[in-house]
């Protein structure tokens, strides 16, 4: 196979997965939204650096050193910025 196929080929792979990517962050900020109104309905602040932290360091862990952590912890904090916005909606 020649390399523009090659590369032809593998990024149909990633459109793939870039899809399937869309498809879960839009389950997650619905999903935002609801803890969001359980909060405010409580009286519950929004943050929670603690938690944040929590996902950074499983996650981390979890990618065995193919990511670095600091990659994965900017991947996570603009899912955890857009998902606070989120949260303030009402």
């Amino acid at each position: 196979m020649n390399p523009s196929k090659k590369i032809d080929k593998l990024r149909e792979e990633i459109d793939e997965v870039d899809q399937k990517l869309m498809n879960l962050l839009l389950k997650r900020f619905s999903i935002t939204k609801k803890i969001g109104q359980v909060k405010t309905s409580n009286s519950i602040g929004i943050d929670d650096n603690d938690r944040e932290n929590k996902i950074i360091n499983h996650l981390s862990n979890k990618a065995n050193n193919d990511l670095r952590k600091e990659d994965i912890a900017d991947i996570f904090k603009l899912m955890f910025n857009i998902s606070k916005n989120l949260q303030k909606i009402k």
